[in-house]
């Protein structure tokens, strides 16, 4: 989806907030059904609820937002977004191993994993990033990301 700013944001494949929900569901029972039981049934609970806050959280963050400036990436919940500037971008590697690789000078390297990307986007994401960085897609002899 590209909003006013010429930005595209490229959301996670719905299964993620699926199995959010349903573990959600299944530490909710857990936590029910022994509900006199002391501390057991708060941990559940609480679980149930931290699994709704990241289903609601898939839902809501795109995993990867490009822009004129760099690639972001927003893997978890718990973690930072990871930016990459199109500048520092020297190597795209393709999609070998289920990750698209940013390569930079030195050590400097991002990988976005293409299952969590909705599957209707992959494809999009791939040609957008080619697009931005002014690289193309190469795939890799040996092991994806590592320096030759």
């Amino acid at each position: 989806m590209t909003d006013e700013a010429g930005e595209h944001a490229f959301t996670r494949s719905p299964a993620f907030a699926g199995l959010s929900v349903l573990w959600a569901i299944v530490f909710a029972v857990l936590g029910a059904s022994n509900i006199s039981s002391g501390l057991v049934p708060v941990i559940c609970l609480s679980a149930a609820v931290l699994m709704l806050v990241n289903a609601w959280w898939c839902w809501r963050t795109p995993y990867v937002r490009i822009d004129a400036g760099g690639l972001t990436a927003y893997p978890s919940i718990v973690s930072r977004p990871r930016t990459v500037a199109w500048t520092a971008v020297e190597h795209v590697e393709g999609p070998a191993g289920g990750r698209l690789y940013l390569l930079g000078p030195g050590d400097a390297r991002m990988s976005v994993r293409m299952k969590t990307v909705s599957e209707d986007q992959r494809a999009t994401l791939v040609a957008e990033v080619q697009r931005r960085s002014g690289r193309r897609l190469r795939w890799p002899a040996t092991k994806p990301g590592k320096r030759r």
